[in-house]
């Protein structure tokens, strides 16, 4: 696993976490488990692989944007991915 660049707190549920970084993927965690609840591809297209900066989860919880080395803001469904 490569080095944390950055995570957010689920405003409704302060035990998950989605976390970005020098792996090059969207990580989901639940602090009260030792292994992340899912890992997720930085970009949704296969031939392209970004290092992501920043993270933040919307306030309502149904969304985060994720930002990255190749300089594109991305809005993901947090359910969902």
């Amino acid at each position: 696993m490569g080095g944390l660049n950055y995570f957010s707190i689920h405003p409704g549920d302060t035990s998950k976490i989605v976390s970005v970084g020098q792996e090059r993927s969207v990580t989901y965690w639940d602090m009260r488990k030792v292994q992340p609840d899912a890992v997720i591809a930085s970009s949704p297209n296969p031939n392209e692989s970004d290092e992501l900066f920043c993270v933040s989860i919307s306030k309502d919880g149904r969304f985060f944007v994720t930002g990255g080395s190749l300089g594109i803001v991305r809005l993901w469904e947090y359910a969902t991915g």
